[in-house]
Order: C-alpha cells, then sequence, then structure tokens
C-alpha cells in the first residue's frame, strides 16, 4: 500500500524474485508526483506493474521469460476492446494488465526513435512537474519531447484505440534497455554416455532408468546452460532421498553451456 505522497506499507513476506514485486511496485507510487485525469488515470498502475517488473529484471531476479510472460498477460483477447484512455471501456483491472504493456511498447517505441536516449522514465519524470492534473495531451506531448513524433504516434495508439499491443521479444531487449541478465538453467543428459557406473562388478555406461547395486559408484553428467546475456553463477546438485549428496559451483558463459559430473556412491541397497 501507497499512502500520502512517499509512504509505503509493505507486507515482509512479500518477495523480491517476482515480477509483481510489491516492493517496487509500492516504490514507483511513492514516486508518482502527478495527479491524472480520466484520460490518464491508467498511468499510476501502469507504470507502477511495469517498471516493478522491468527493474526486478534488472536486478537479475528474474528472467527474461518470467518478465514477457507476465507483461505479455496484457495481450490477451480479454483486454482487446480496452482503450485505456477511456475507463469506462476497463474490464478486469485492464490499467493494470494492459497498462503495462502498454507502458512497455511506448517505452521501446521512445528507445527505437532516439537510439536508447529517450526513455518513458523521463516522460513520467516530466509529467511529475506539472502543474495540475496530468492531461492526455500533456502525456503525448511530453512523449513527443522526449522520444519523437514517432513515439507520440505509437502512444496515440496504443492508449486511444484498441491497437492490439504485443511483446518484444528477447533480442529487441537486449538491443534496446541493455543486456539480459544470466539465466542457467540445469538438465540430465540425454543419452547413455552421460550416465556412468563404477564398482566392484562393472565400469562403464549405463541406460536410463539406472538400476545400481550396493556398492557401486554413479556418475551423472549434468548440463548446465545460460540463456542469458550476461555470464551466470551455477550450483548443480545430486541429491539423495532430499539430502545433496554432491554438488558443483562455478560461472557459465552467456549463451554457452558445459557438462558438470556429479556422483555418488551408494553403501545399501534402496527403494524405488
Amino acid at each position: 500500500l501507497e499512502y500520502g505522497g512517499s509512504d509505503m506499507f509493505v507486507r515482509d513476506n512479500e518477495r523480491l524474485d517476482d515480477p509483481a514485486n510489491v516492493w517496487l511496485h509500492e516504490y514507483v507510487h511513492s514516486r508518482q508526483a502527478f495527479a491524472p485525469t480520466r484520460e490518464t488515470r491508467w498511468l499510476t498502475e501502469g507504470t507502477a506493474v511495469y517498471y516493478a517488473a522491468l527493474l526486478t529484471l534488472e536486478q537479475e531476479r528474474i528472467t527474461f521469460a518470467e518478465f514477457s510472460e507476465f507483461i505479455d498477460d496484457g495481450a490477451r483477447p480479454a483486454y482487446d476492446d480496452v482503450v485505456l484512455s477511456d475507463p469506462g471501456t476497463w474490464t478486469d483491472s485492464a490499467q493494470y494488465i494492459k497498462g503495462p504493456l502498454a507502458a512497455g511498447r511506448i517505452d521501446e517505441a521512445m528507445r527505437e526513435e532516439t537510439d536508447q536516449t529517450g526513455t518513458f522514465e523521463e516522460t513520467v519524470a516530466r509529467l511529475n512537474g506539472v502543474d495540475g492534473r496530468v492531461t492526455q495531451a500533456e502525456l503525448l506531448d511530453a512523449v513527443e519531447d522526449v522520444g519523437g513524433p514517432a513515439s507520440r504516434t505509437a502512444a496515440t495508439d496504443y492508449t486511444e484505440t484498441t491497437a492490439g499491443v504485443t511483446m518484444w521479444n528477447d533480442t529487441t531487449h537486449s538491443r534496446l534497455f541493455g543486456q539480459l541478465p544470466a539465466d542457467v538453467r540445469y538438465a540430465l543428459p540425454n543419452e547413455s554416455a552421460g550416465y556412468r557406473v563404477s564398482g566392484p562388478y562393472r565400469n562403464g555406461t549405463v541406460g536410463s532408468p539406472v538400476s545400481l547395486a550396493a556398492g557401486e559408484t554413479l556418475r551423472v553428467d549434468a548440463l548446465v546452460a545460460n540463456d542469458g546475456g550476461t555470464e551466470g553463477d551455477y550450483n548443480a546438485t545430486l541429491t539423495v532421498d532430499g539430502s545433496v549428496v554432491d554438488s558443483a559451483t562455478g560461472t557459465v558463459a552467456a549463451g554457452g553451456e558445459r557438462t558438470v559430473p556429479l556422483s555418488h556412491s551408494f553403501a545399501e541397497a534402496g527403494t524405488d
């Protein structure tokens, strides 16, 4: 909850690694000094949701895929007839759902036209200085002053019409918003060569599902890949009955992958 001009209250169990980051959402509200009119009312929640997710991505607490899926919610058919500058058309909290997507697309258009020097954040800062309530014309004027005429056209389409609004992809985001954070993922080997058994009875590869005898050691060549835009840390673990029995840490380059061997010796027979 944002209360008054700069105070906010957040429950201590709200997470930071969530595109709907309440801490940042309420912080953005505390930085909104503009007073909207009916036509610009969507800005209040639209920008709070958008910047909470964008800042969480920039802090590398979520992946671009999580950010994209969250913001793209505004492209659902439920919002096809919503005109953001006309609250009478809003359905299902459109200002919270379609508003962030529109804010993001305006931001993208401004960065594209200005070679990344003009942003929607600067536009909002200008609106904070408006004496009186911010009209639709003042919003569009501020967008054009910062981002140029093409950005104004985009902002008009996204706020005054029912034109479809879609999410931009990771390539566009990396080009206009900066490098994507690391996105490390883990996977088991796809082939039997990735599973090796050694011990008193045999030494070699085994297929999946793996069946072992007591006294044998299993080595799993786990796969670690980084689909993000910067180098990332990994912590690969092998667990047995919920307990970690082997682990490996390190870094993996952006767009890179590596094989990480993990092993464990089974002294006693277990159950399926």
